[in-house]
């Protein structure tokens, strides 16, 4: 795993280094087909990018901030390279690969996951409170709509591993019981 200037670094030269790579992968077919860039990736990549941006401007640790943006990394590796996803254009994840050191997002457990998501979550509530500035608004318009979802998914199933009791205290405590 890098630290994190080298991955704040890589970050933010993402989109332009994943077009190069592309071109690069598909220059033979291109000498008869036309070769397109996933726009999906692309925008990927400026999400990642928006993110190393703004990471700039938040007041936190440098391990937090590598956390953020490693979890934003899986973010977009789970979203949009699972399942079938993954039979097509892989250019993107193959850079995101490349950029954390690792053979695959699978190596990480689920408690670091938790923790990079916690970080991430944490985060873009700083983006939306800061949204009204440029880059910060840039990237909070470039969050995806579910992403506060996705993200607090991991973080709910912690919540509620209390079992029965757990949930009908969490439904209680929600109605202010």
């Amino acid at each position: 795993m890098p630290d994190y200037k080298e991955l704040l670094e890589k970050a933010t030269k993402l989109p332009g280094n994943l077009v190069v790579a592309h071109d690069k992968r598909y220059s033979y077919v291109s000498m008869f087909f036309t070769s397109v860039l996933c726009t999906q990736a692309y925008t990927d990549a400026l999400l990642i990018q928006k993110t190393a941006i703004c990471l700039n401007h938040y007041k936190a640790s440098e391990e937090d901030k590598k956390l953020i943006l490693t979890g934003m990394y899986i973010y977009v590796a789970r979203k949009n390279y699972s399942g079938l996803a993954i039979l097509g254009d892989n250019t993107l994840l193959q850079l995101l690969h490349d950029h954390l050191k690792i053979k695959s997002f699978t190596e990480f457990s689920a408690g670091f996951i938790k923790a990079c998501y916690e970080e991430l979550d944490k985060f873009s509530d700083w983006v939306y409170e800061q949204r009204e500035f440029e880059e910060p608004h840039a990237l909070y318009t470039a969050f995806p709509h579910d992403m506060k979802i996705v993200i607090q998914g991991p973080i709910a199933e912690e919540k509620n591993t209390h079992g029965c009791l757990g949930l009908v205290s969490d439904c209680l405590s929600g109605l202010r019981i």
